[in-house]
């Protein structure tokens, strides 16, 4: 059954290689961190710290203001477009004190903190929680025959996706969806993927989308948002809240869209393995990119919560409980033939460990793993996987010069094939009927150079444990680079080795000539290769290796290591496509990185927008676009005039164009206007909906009652 699972993938487009390198991220909070709007301040001051030791990724809470103002986490948004820079929180309120500051700190820290990880050549993911928000003033709802929290004027705030009345249209149930107030949109099984798209306890559920995926107002909204949002702060990637409460058609859109485009991302979908498996294949198809190197697969990857139960069973389980069940057998991959890049495995996070700043429990659900860390981070660290570490446990809990070491070692050796030596490398065991439960061996086969790399993991409480294995090297004398072990293990010529690791520990084990130290560099290209309709930011971002870096680049197809047309990156530059860029990194030791390129095809593309008029409005119709893409350009408001055609219908043609945030507005009365919309294709916009094609040309539907009888 594993394989029909896992040959059902690799059709589906989710399978990939072993060559690239296992990202690693911290997420950079915990519930409740020091209050006073510190915590920009705090996280721009590691970033050297964790740039040095070989982290990829700050995985950052969310940064817009939720409905407690100062004090509130983040994860009941308010109001999306106040990053700290409006006095306001729910209920349209002041905020306390009269300050503008999330928890965390202002929008001017929040982009200095950004800033400081960027120029250290390190990713920011965003957290983003579109299912729900909190914070609105009471209203009678007409969908719920009760009054709601629903209303949402924002008037001392941003003033952006707001409604003074009625804001239960923006909200399940509405009148698209469930309009009334059914039991069946409750079911906590939708799509096959335990989906619970229409109702949850945090919060009011925004009505993003209908019953089949496609845009409601507020998901047109939260899709602009995205892509200001992602510019606005240079976002490079995102961590989805609760995902289970967001139609997978209207992910794909979202991430389709705007700046977001191409973006990487992690979705918490916190349930069953087989449920998490069938989201991730519904999230991807129709989010692939085609660059200089082939399709490129941007469709979200999941946590693997499978694994972390796993790993609490083998932290409370003592010598009696079986290792394979957690290190060998167990998590998305090994049961379910998820692709390894698809899989960010974690040990702990804000929703099990609950800790605030001041060391006690505020919340409910706090369940951490407590024994054998150590042990866990050595296996996670050295799986195919991408990795997320939990904050707590490199600056609160005292691992952190291990978990570094680790991570140093993770960047520099942990990569290529993986195998379970303790089980495909002809085992033989000191105690055959029993050390098997208690240790677990394997290897990554390094892809050239200096790497790869052997684990071996000893939970037995008292009993050091040797097994013989057959390895990659043959002949090699191995030492264990993390320095618990002493001893060295030589290798016979054919393969064959005494892997041995001590009680409760664990050991790494790698050639006798490899040594700790810096990488060689590796640069990015962004935004990946394809088909354009003109000219193109990019940016080059180095990484591994040591600070600073040089970076090189022609767009002449020249090599930018010797070419006499490189030019030298100094920040992101326009490409006039059809155009090669082709980039190198030197680090601080003049050691140079893989020289990369993508490529950027011109094509020329249009769409057009149809809006049917409002009786109430005037003769004319004008739309108001901005963000068009690509170039990011804007109409002068109220916008520019469009096409009269027949039954009030008018048309605009956008050519040049591949996607742009707009409104419909009446020019002689501009109160008169839509929400704010998006639009990447041709399309027709009536009563508050998008349409592929006219409605107007739609049948009615002819109900006979009663049913006719013979």
């Amino acid at each position: 059954m594993k394989r029909l699972v896992t040959m059902m993938l690799l059709v589906l487009g989710l399978a990939g290689s072993l060559t690239a390198q296992d990202k690693t991220m911290l997420q950079g909070f915990y519930w409740d961190v020091t209050p006073g709007g510190v915590w920009w301040d705090q996280l721009a001051a590691k970033a050297p710290e964790l740039s040095a030791a070989g982290f990829d990724i700050l995985w950052i809470p969310p940064f817009y203001k939720g409905q407690n103002g100062t004090f509130d986490v983040g994860y009941t948004p308010y109001d999306y477009y106040d990053l700290g820079n409006y006095n306001s929180k729910g209920g349209d309120n002041f905020n306390d004190g009269n300050t503008v500051e999330t928890r965390y700190g202002s929008k001017t820290e929040l982009k200095t903190m950004i800033n400081a990880y960027h120029a250290v050549s390190m990713q920011i993911w965003g957290d983003m929680v579109l299912n729900h928000r909190s914070g609105g003033t009471l209203e009678a709802n007409p969908y719920t025959n009760s009054n709601t929290w629903t209303k949402f004027p924002l008037s001392k705030g941003s003033g952006r996706i707001a409604h003074s009345s009625n804001g239960y249209n923006n909200y399940y149930p509405n009148a698209a969806v469930n309009p009334g107030n059914t039991g069946d949109f409750y079911s906590e099984d939708q799509l096959g993927a335990r989906m619970k798209m229409y109702t949850n306890w945090f919060a009011y559920d925004v009505a993003l989308h209908n019953g089949s995926g496609g845009n409601l107002p507020m998901g047109d909204s939260l899709m602009v948002w995205g892509d200001w949002v992602t510019r606005e702060l240079g976002l490079d990637g995102y961590r989805f809240d609760f995902v289970k409460g967001i139609h997978p058609e209207y992910m794909k859109r979202w991430l389709n869209y705007g700046a977001m485009r191409g973006k990487p991302s992690v979705g918490e979908h916190w349930d069953s393995a087989p449920a998490a498996q069938e989201w991730l294949r519904q999230t991807s198809s129709g989010i692939s990119y085609s660059g200089s190197g082939g399709p490129v697969d941007k469709a979200p990857g999941a946590f693997d919560f499978e694994l972390r139960y796993r790993y609490q069973d083998l932290s409370n389980g003592g010598d009696a409980y079986d290792a394979r069940w957690a290190l060998q057998d167990a998590g998305l991959h090994r049961i379910y033939g998820i692709p390894y890049e698809k899989i960010w495995s974690f040990i702990e996070n804000h929703d099990f460990d609950r800790i605030n700043w001041e060391g006690k429990v505020t919340i409910d659900g706090h369940n951490p793993i407590t024994n054998k860390k150590n042990l866990l981070y050595a296996h996670m660290l050295t799986l195919p996987t991408n990795a997320q570490i939990w904050y707590h446990d490199v600056y609160r809990y005292g691992m952190k010069d291990e978990i570094f070491k680790l991570v140093q070692i993770r960047k520099q050796f942990s990569n290529g094939a993986y195998t379970i030596l303790s089980r495909d490398g002809s085992p033989v065991w000191t105690n055959a009927g029993d050390d098997p439960k208690q240790m677990y061996v394997a290897q990554r086969g390094g892809i050239g150079g200096k790497t790869g790399l052997i684990v071996a993991i000893n939970k037995h409480s008292s009993r050091n444990i040797t097994v013989w294995v057959t390895t990659q090297w043959p002949g090699k004398t191995l030492k264990d680079i993390t320095g618990r072990h002493t001893n060295t293990i030589t290798v016979m010529s054919d393969g064959r080795a005494p892997i041995n690791s001590n009680a409760n520990s664990y050991a790494i084990w790698v050639p006798s000539d490899y040594n700790l130290g810096p990488a060689d560099p590796e640069i990015a290209i962004s935004p990946v290769g394809g088909s354009v309709s003109g000219p193109v930011t990019v940016t080059l971002t180095p990484s591994s290796g040591r600070a600073p870096y040089t970076v090189y680049y022609t767009l002449d197809g020249s090599d930018p290591s010797t070419s006499g047309t490189r030019l030298t990156y100094t920040a992101p530059f326009s490409a006039n496509p059809t155009v090669t860029v082709r980039a190198v990194a030197v680090d601080a030791d003049a050691k140079k990185s893989v020289v990369k390129s993508e490529t950027y095809t011109l094509v020329s593309t249009s769409f057009t927008v149809r809006f049917k008029k409002p009786t109430t409005w005037g003769t004319n119709v004008n739309v108001h676009y901005w963000n068009k893409l690509p170039g990011g350009t804007a109409s002068t408001w109220p916008g520019v005039a469009m096409t009269a055609e027949a039954n009030s219908w008018f048309k605009y043609t956008f050519t040049g164009t591949t996607s742009t945030n707009l409104l419909f507005v009446d020019p002689a009365n501009t109160s008169n206007k839509t929400v704010d919309l998006s639009r990447s294709s041709d399309g027709w916009y009536k009563d508050g909906a998008w349409y592929t094609s006219n409605p107007d040309n739609n049948p009615p539907v002819l109900t006979v009652n009663p049913a006719s009888q013979t």
